[in-house]
């Protein structure tokens, strides 16, 4: 994972969801689902890759800024360069996400796994008096 990368430039704001508490993770989902099956030039479906992989690396993000951040908290989905970038963001500034290998089952951090599993690239970065933490997930031929 990479830190000090700004997020890739987003062509296109595609949603933002403001999140205060991991209650309304499902609604964010919900609406993910239903903004993205409603971009005509992304082609994508309810049973789509690209859309599974956005809606994991999303929650992931998620769930790390409401367990490790600090308020306020953001989620934005925007249409890069051949890609969908994830940026969670939130102002806890003095760590970033921490990804361990070789960490025992009991401990947790298996989400960023999956971030990284799922993406094409990932980071994170301050900008101001703000943390993002980002990630893409490639559209490769759909637009």
């Amino acid at each position: 994972m990479t830190s000090a990368i700004r997020p890739p430039p987003v062509n296109e704001q595609i949603r933002l969801w403001v999140i205060d508490d991991p209650g309304q993770m499902r609604m964010v989902r919900a609406s993910l689902l239903e903004v993205l099956t409603g971009q005509p030039a992304l082609s994508i479906t309810a049973d789509d890759e690209v859309l599974q992989a956005v809606v994991i690396v999303a929650t992931e993000l998620m769930s790390n800024a409401l367990q490790h951040g600090l308020p306020a908290r953001s989620v934005r989905v925007g249409r890069g360069d051949g890609c969908l970038v994830v940026d969670v963001v939130d102002h806890e500034l003095t760590a970033g996400p921490e990804y361990v290998r070789d960490r025992p089952m009991d401990r947790g951090g298996f989400g960023l796994r999956l971030v990284l599993e799922l993406a094409s690239d990932m980071g994170w970065c301050v900008i101001g008096a703000s943390k993002h933490v980002w990630a893409t997930i490639a559209l490769a031929g759909r637009l």
